[in-house]
C-alpha cells in the first residue's frame, strides 16, 4: 500500500458496489514532457472494473507481503512485525473489504489483451475539513510494466475522482522508490511534505 497511516473514516455499506459496476474506459495519446507535439506515444486502453469478493482475495495475498517488504526495507523491524504491520492497516482501511464505504477498488483490466494487468485503490478522505481522493495503492504485474498501464489507470482514476465532485487527488511513495516518483512527477503530482531520515549506526 502507498498510504502513510493517514486516518480515513470508513463504515460498511455494501450498497455502494453498486455503484461501481460500470466499467471506466479510457484512450490516451500523451505528448512529450515538454508539451510539444512531435513525439506521441499511444497509451493502452484499459477499464476500470470494481473488484469482486474474489479479485479482493488475490489482492490481499500480493498487497500484503508487499506493503510489509516496503515498510521493512524503510522502517526496519523484523520481517513477523511488519507482516503483522500490513494486516492490520488492511483490516482497519478496508473492514468491509472491497465494499467498504469512500473506497473503490479495480482491476485494472487490459482492452486488447482481454486480461487484468494490475489493480488501483482509492479512497476518500478528510484532509483539515476537506473531502480529497487519495491513492491508497497501484500495482501493475511485472510482464506489463512500462508499457503506459499506469499512466492509463491515474488518467481513468482521474475521471473517477471528478465524477464524485472531488477536485484533488493525494498519494504516498516510499522514499526508494524514485521510478514511481518520477511518473508521479509526469502525471502533474507535487510534494507537499517530505520527511526524511539519516541512519547514524555506519558513523559509530
Amino acid at each position: 500500500m502507498t498510504h502513510d497511516g493517514c486516518a480515513a473514516r470508513v463504515a460498511a455499506n455494501p450498497a455502494k458496489q453498486k455503484r461501481r459496476i460500470a466499467p471506466i474506459r479510457t484512450r490516451f495519446d500523451m505528448r512529450s514532457e515538454d508539451g510539444t507535439t512531435g513525439s506521441r506515444k499511444t497509451r493502452p486502453t484499459i477499464e476500470l472494473r470494481a473488484m469482486s469478493a474474489a479479485d479482493f482475495e488475490a489482492f490481499e495475498r500480493v498487497t500484503i507481503p508487499r506493503y510489509a517488504a516496503d515498510t521493512l526495507r524503510t522502517d526496519g523491524g523484523t520481517p513477523a512485525a511488519a507482516l503483522d504491520y500490513a494486516r492490520e492497516s488492511l483490516a482497519k482501511l478496508l473492514p468491509e473489504r472491497e465494499a467498504t464505504r469512500d473506497h473503490f477498488l479495480y482491476t485494472v483490466h487490459s482492452v486488447e489483451h482481454d486480461a487484468a494487468v494490475g489493480t488501483i485503490w482509492i479512497g476518500i478522505v478528510t484532509n483539515k475539513q476537506r473531502r480529497t481522493a487519495y491513492v491508497f495503492d497501484v500495482q501493475i504485474a511485472a510482464a506489463h510494466r512500462r508499457r503506459g498501464f499506469a499512466t492509463s489507470a491515474f488518467r481513468a482514476v482521474e475521471a473517477r475522482v471528478r465524477e464524485l465532485g472531488l477536485t484533488e487527488i493525494g498519494l504516498h511513495l516510499f522514499g526508494y522508490n524514485e521510478a514511481a516518483f518520477r511518473l508521479y512527477r509526469q502525471l502533474g503530482y507535487h510534494a507537499s511534505h517530505i520527511s526524511m531520515v539519516k541512519s547514524l549506526t555506519a558513523e559509530i
